[in-house]
C-alpha cells in the first residue's frame, strides 16, 4: 500500500516526488529476495517510461523495481487489479540493436536472436569526437552509409549521425560453389572502391619508470629527443646536400659518434618524437630519449624505442601526457595508430602511440585487402 501511493503521488506530481525515484517493492517470499520497501534517487540510473493505468500518464520505471510490478505489452493484455502499466509501444520491449532490425515480426525469433549478437560485433561509428579520444582500441567505419530499408525508429534514434553499415546489392544463386551455404563472393572492384572498409585505431605509450638505478647505483633522468637537435639538424643538413662526400661507412660514423643510428631518422624527427604521417614497420624506431647528464657537453648514447606491430601502420597522432605521480622532467608520450580493419595493435609504456590498419574482416570475406595503417603519438614531457 505504501509502495502504490508513493508511485501514484510521484506520477501525480505531488508531495515533492522527485518523477525519477524508483520505488522497488520486494513482497514476502520463500527463499527468495530479502523482502522490504527500497527507493533509490541518485543519478546515472537506467529508467525508461511507461505510462501509468491508475492517472494515464508516463511515468519512469527502472531495471530493480520492473521484476516485481505487472508491466502489459498492448491494451488488449492489461489485467484488472493486477496490471499498473502499460508499454507505449510494444517495441519497447526490444533493445535498440533489436530494434533496427527491419520486418523482424517475419523472423524467425533465434534469427532475431543471432541478429542481435551479430550487431554487436559490427564495425560502425563509435563517438563523434573519434580525433580527441586515446582509447586504447576503437574500430570505425570508414565508409558507412544511411540504408536503403529501415526500421520505424531507425530515424527516431537519430542513427544517421552514426552510421553503421554500407548498403549491398546481394545476388543468391549458387554460381561457382563457393558461395554456398554462408560462403559469399564478393566483386572484385567494389572490394578495391572501398567496399565495407574499416579502420581499427590503437594507442600505443611509451616511457620509462620514473627513477632507475644506473651502473653507479645513483637514480638517472631521461628526457625524450636527442641531446643536441641542432647539431644533428646541421649533419643532417650536411649530408643531404652533398650526399657524394658521405659514403655509407663515414654516414654511420657520424651518427655513432652523434650516439644514435642513421636509420631511426627514417621515422623519427629531430626532436626525437615520431613524424606525423610516416609509415611504419616491425623493427622501426618511434621515440628517442636520453639520459641527463650533469655535463652538457658530455656525448650521451641515445636509446629508441621500437615499433613492435607486425603490420605496418601511419603515425596517426602525437600527444603528451603529464604524469602527475611523479614529478620529474620527463612525461609520457601516447601514440595514437590507425589500423584497417583487421590489423594488430600494439602498445609501449609510458608513451601512447596510436596506429591504424586497414584489412578484410576475415570472418566475412576471406580475400585480404592491402593492409594500410595509421600511428598517433601522444607526447609529454619537455619537447
Amino acid at each position: 500500500m505504501i509502495a502504490e501511493t508513493l508511485r501514484y503521488w510521484k506520477v501525480e506530481g505531488s508531495h515533492d516526488i522527485p518523477v525519477d525515484l524508483e520505488i522497488g517493492h520486494i513482497p514476502e517470499s520463500n527463499g527468495g529476495q530479502y523482502p522490504g520497501l527500497f527507493l533509490s534517487s541518485q543519478q546515472a540510473r537506467m529508467i525508461r517510461p511507461v505510462k501509468y493505468l491508475p492517472l494515464e500518464k508516463e511515468d519512469f520505471v527502472g531495471p530493480f523495481e520492473q521484476p516485481y510490478m505487472s508491466i502489459a505489452v498492448r491494451d488488449s493484455e492489461i489485467v484488472p487489479g493486477e496490471s499498473s502499466h502499460v508499454e507505449f509501444d510494444p517495441t519497447n520491449i526490444l533493445s535498440i540493436v533489436a530494434n533496427m532490425t527491419p520486418f523482424s515480426d517475419f523472423n524467425q525469433s533465434p534469427r532475431n536472436m543471432y541478429q542481435c549478437q551479430m550487431s554487436k560485433q559490427t564495425m560502425g561509428t563509435p563517438g563523434t569526437a573519434i580525433r580527441h579520444r586515446t582509447d586504447s582500441k576503437s574500430y570505425r567505419l570508414q565508409t558507412g552509409q544511411t540504408p536503403v530499408v529501415r526500421s520505424p525508429l531507425y530515424n527516431e534514434y537519430g542513427l544517421d549521425n552514426f552510421p553503421n553499415g554500407t548498403n549491398a546489392i546481394v545476388a543468391v544463386i549458387s554460381y561457382t560453389g563457393y558461395d554456398m551455404d554462408d560462403a559469399m563472393i564478393i566483386n572484385k572492384s567494389a572490394n578495391e572502391r572501398g567496399f565495407g572498409y574499416g579502420t581499427v585505431y590503437k594507442v600505443e605509450k611509451v616511457g620509462w619508470e620514473p627513477a632507475s638505478k644506473s651502473r653507479g647505483g645513483t637514480n638517472s633522468d631521461f628526457v625524450f629527443g636527442f641531446q643536441n637537435p641542432a647539431a644533428i639538424a646541421d649533419l643532417v643538413n650536411e649530408i643531404t646536400h652533398s650526399p657524394a662526400d658521405w659514403p655509407e661507412d663515414e654516414r654511420r660514423r657520424a651518427f655513432r659518434k652523434a650516439g644514435m643510428k642513421q636509420e631511426w631518422l627514417q621515422t623519427v624527427d629531430e626532436d626525437g618524437m615520431p613524424v606525423v604521417g610516416k609509415k611504419v614497420k616491425k623493427g622501426d624506431a618511434i621515440a628517442v630519449y636520453h639520459e641527463i647528464t650533469s655535463d652538457p657537453t658530455m656525448r650521451v648514447e641515445h636509446r629508441a624505442f621500437i615499433y613492435k606491430g607486425d603490420e605496418e601502420a601511419y603515425v596517426d597522432e602525437v600527444r603528451l601526457l603529464c604524469e602527475f605521480s611523479y614529478p620529474g622532467p620527463e612525461i609520457p608520450i601516447t601514440d595514437r595508430i590507425k589500423q584497417p580493419t583487421s590489423l594488430p595493435t600494439n602498445r609501449c609504456n609510458s608513451s601512447p602511440l596510436n596506429t591504424v590498419s586497414r584489412e578484410a574482416p576475415t570472418s566475412v570475406i576471406s580475400s585480404p585487402l592491402v593492409t594500410d595503417r595509421r600511428v598517433s603519438c601522444l607526447r609529454s614531457g619537455q619537447p
